[in-house]
């Protein structure tokens, strides 16, 4: 972890900031052979190491060919030789859009005891899927970083976290890149969408003018929720209720 004091100082920002792990969580960490989900398990991993009352971690590749990608499986196994942990491999028709892959996510935690699933969400990810859904819903919201979901009012509350809300995916990236991992596509996922590409290139540009604009834009949901949907009191408020005092 001294190798990486970026991704060690923002991992850790985010976790204690958003109360994302506790002693007596199980996280479910969905995994495949590309960087962003294999660096966030070896995170969770080196977390759990460090931890004195350790939470448990395991882990899920889900595929919808009829068997696993062979070089996947490989990366998995060499994985696991550095970073021990348990994974499933589960076979699941494929997706076609985000809600539906989360809800394979939680579904999966359900039936393993899991009341977590952990996501590699980058903050330029997380921008930009604000800054889509602002297009697309014309309510300026992002992803919880700590994001409850019931499937059934009968079923367990499961808590999506988003551990790398603070990092950016290069930064992910290079977690494999210096240990030399291998990766590869495979497996069940969601492409991004027009809208998400064109809101990742509108934050790159602007971010070329000042260093910090993905951790303001981040912050600005916060703000905009405090100022107009709550102002500290934890009521809902119409919009500009609070510029009338």
């Amino acid at each position: 972890m001294s190798k990486f004091p970026k991704i060690r100082k923002l991992f850790g920002k985010a976790i204690a900031e958003f109360h994302l792990i506790d002693p007596s969580d199980k996280i479910l960490v969905p995994i495949d052979g590309e960087y962003p989900r294999l660096t966030l398990a070896a995170w969770l991993y080196l977390k759990k190491a460090k931890m004195i009352e350790k939470c448990n971690v395991c882990a899920a590749h889900f595929y919808s060919s009829e068997k696993v990608d062979p070089e996947t499986q490989q990366i998995l196994d060499d994985f696991l030789k550095l970073y021990p942990m348990d994974l499933k491999y589960v076979h699941h028709e494929a997706v076609t859009d985000r809600d539906a892959l989360h809800k394979m996510y939680v579904e999966e935690a359900v039936a393993e005891g899991c009341n977590k699933v952990a996501l590699p969400d980058s903050i330029e990810f997380i921008n930009a899927l604000m800054f889509a859904t602002m297009i697309t819903d014309g309510i300026l919201n992002g992803p919880d970083i700590a994001q409850k979901i019931q499937l059934t009012p009968e079923s367990p509350e499961i808590t999506i976290i988003r551990p790398f809300c603070y990092l950016k995916d290069d930064e992910i990236k290079y977690f494999t890149a210096k240990n030399l991992m291998k990766t590869h596509k495979a497996g069940i996922d969601v492409e991004e969408d027009n809208t998400l590409a064109v809101c990742r290139e509108s934050i790159k540009r602007l971010s070329t003018e000042a260093s910090n604009t993905n951790y303001n834009i981040f912050h600005s949901q916060f703000a905009v929720q405090e100022k107009y949907l709550g102002g500290g009191d934890g009521l809902y408020h119409e919009l500009g209720d609070f510029d009338k005092d």
